[in-house]
């Protein structure tokens, strides 16, 4: 236990120095410190915060609009049939007046 013994000279001198008092916002500005420190500018979590919900968007966007142009495709292909059969029921038959009059 004599190994442990304090030294007087020293906390004497500990003593008469003069005590050092922080800034009221001293943790706060050392917090903030830490914190800049440790993020990075340019984050892969960050990039894919943007990407993931961007390229969802197209993709219904490029989607939306391919389905929209095979409505169209098979509207115009139904239209062009029935424009077809038209003209062929107009065409078949010859009209009732000619019939008579060549009679």
């Amino acid at each position: 236990m004599d190994d442990f013994k304090e030294d007087d000279a020293l906390w004497d001198l500990l003593g008469r120095a003069p005590g050092a008092k922080a800034s009221p916002y001293f943790v706060r500005k050392v917090l903030n410190a830490i914190c800049e420190k440790e993020q990075p500018r340019f984050s892969l979590a960050a990039l894919l915060r943007w990407l993931v919900p961007a390229a969802a968007c197209a993709a219904l966007v490029i989607g939306w609009s391919v389905y929209q142009n095979q409505q169209q495709d098979t509207f115009n292909a139904y239209f062009d049939g029935a424009a077809d059969f038209q003209s062929l029921i107009a065409f078949e038959d010859p009209p009732l007046w000619l019939e008579e009059s060549t009679l």
